[in-house]
């Protein structure tokens, strides 16, 4: 069991190495309508505290990453996106870090690390994160968002991540 569990642990390690690279090699967002837009929206969500943004070419879609410090990452051709996909996508971010998603992913993975050998632990991990990312849809719709229009976007993404495998 302890081998076991050292060995998911310096996976984990290596996982948050990565990330920590990803925002190392990422770019700052230069483009005033996209911090201006990020403002807006962070203002629109609620919080207090601005997490910043950059573009990076290590992700295909936008992810958010940072316990204490958040930082959303965005796929380089986001700059092209028009600006209504951008604050969806902003919106859905920031409502993972609103409601600590972040957090709850780790506890949950470090949950997988102490009981790897117990397959439910893993499917009630892979749940959680599904029901978060419900739980962000939910909440940007019931926010008044037009439910057309964060489809839209939410298409648009999958279209640029699956173009991006296909080259």
């Amino acid at each position: 069991w302890l081998l076991g569990s050292i060995l998911f642990f310096v996976r984990h390690l290596l996982q948050l190495t990565t990330l920590k690279q990803w925002i190392a090699s990422s770019s700052t967002v230069e483009s005033a309508k996209i911090n201006t837009l990020l403002a807006e929206t962070t203002l629109a969500t609620g919080m207090q505290k601005q997490p910043r943004l950059r573009f990076s070419p290590m992700v295909n879609s936008p992810i958010v990453t940072g316990l204490i410090r958040p930082t959303i990452l965005l796929p380089t051709n986001a700059s092209h996106w028009e600006l209504n996909t951008l604050r969806m996508v902003l919106l859905h971010e920031l409502g993972h870090i609103r409601r600590r998603d972040l957090w709850l992913s780790h506890i949950a993975q470090l949950n997988c690390i102490i009981h790897w050998c117990n397959p439910f632990v893993w499917l009630l991990r892979n749940r959680l994160r599904h029901q978060c990312e419900f739980a962000v849809d939910a909440q940007i719709i019931a926010n008044g968002t037009n439910t057309k229009c964060y489809i839209s976007a939410l298409c648009d993404v999958a279209e640029n991540l699956t173009s991006n495998h296909s080259i």
